[in-house]
Formats: C-alpha cells, structure tokens, sequence
C-alpha cells in the first residue's frame, strides 16, 4: 500500500512545539497519526534528525493500517482523535526536558 508522509506542527503554550508525523493513506485519502514529537526550545539538529529517523522505524516495523486504527477523513480530525486517545500521557510527555 502506499502512503504520503504529512507533518502537522502545533505550538503549545509553554513555547514548546509539538510535530505530528502523519501519513496518508492513498487509496481512500485516509489521515492518521503515526506519532507525535515534542520540541522544546533550544530545538537541536539531533531531535528534528531523530523525528525523522523514528518515521522510517515505525514504517518498517509495521504497516500504519496495522498500528492505529485511528483514521480519519481530514488531518485535523486525525490529530483530534489522537491527542483524545492519548490525553493521560500528555501532561507528561509536555512537560518533560529532552
């Protein structure tokens, strides 16, 4: 199957940014998020190199239509669907120092 890889950037109000490496599906023009990166600042070349590299890991490891079952129709509500489905992690993950 083929997929086109999307980035979705949204700034969080702690001066911190968080990336969401889409994909979309290209048959059915289905969205999903494949995993979300947090930056804060100073963001390094390391952290953006790292985002990129865990893409291509999570795409060998497994087909993306495997891994979520969060599709949906447009990438906004591919984001909504994942920030709902991992709220509980959030505060954490935002709050963290990389």
């Amino acid at each position: 199957m083929l997929y086109e890889r999307v980035e979705v950037w949204k700034r969080l109000a702690e001066g911190s940014v968080v990336c969401f490496q889409c994909v979309k599906r290209l048959p059915d023009g289905m969205f999903a998020v494949q995993s979300a990166d947090f930056f804060h600042p100073p963001a390094s070349k390391v952290q953006v190199a790292g985002s990129h590299n865990q893409f291509a890991e999570l795409m060998m490891e497994d087909d993306p239509s495997v891994r979520t079952e969060l599709w949906r129709m447009s990438l906004e509500e591919a984001v909504a669907a994942h920030e709902e489905h991992f709220a509980p992690m959030w505060d954490s993950i935002r709050l963290a120092t990389f």
